[in-house]
């Protein structure tokens, strides 16, 4: 993953409810959006609309199992 200098976020369920439009809200700012959540083929729509007004993706990411969470910090940092 190559941000550059952008501001990240990662939002825990971000693909619905107040996550889902958390994540919203933080792309219209310019934010680099990573939207974690257990199922991410759920998640496609979302990241088609963070995607019109800027940079995106989903992150499967279920912060109750501690691989889940390993998983997705390496996929993040490294």
């Amino acid at each position: 993953m190559d941000i550059g200098t952008k501001v990240v976020a990662l939002v825990t369920g971000g693909n619905r409810g107040i996550g889902k439009q958390v994540s919203l809200d933080l792309e219209m700012l310019g934010v680099y959006v990573i939207v974690g959540c257990r199922n991410p083929e759920e998640s496609e729509s979302l990241v088609r609309e963070i995607r019109q007004v800027g940079d995106g993706e989903l992150l499967s990411l279920d912060v109750s199992k501690e691989q889940s969470i390993t998983t997705a910090y390496d996929t993040i940092f490294w």
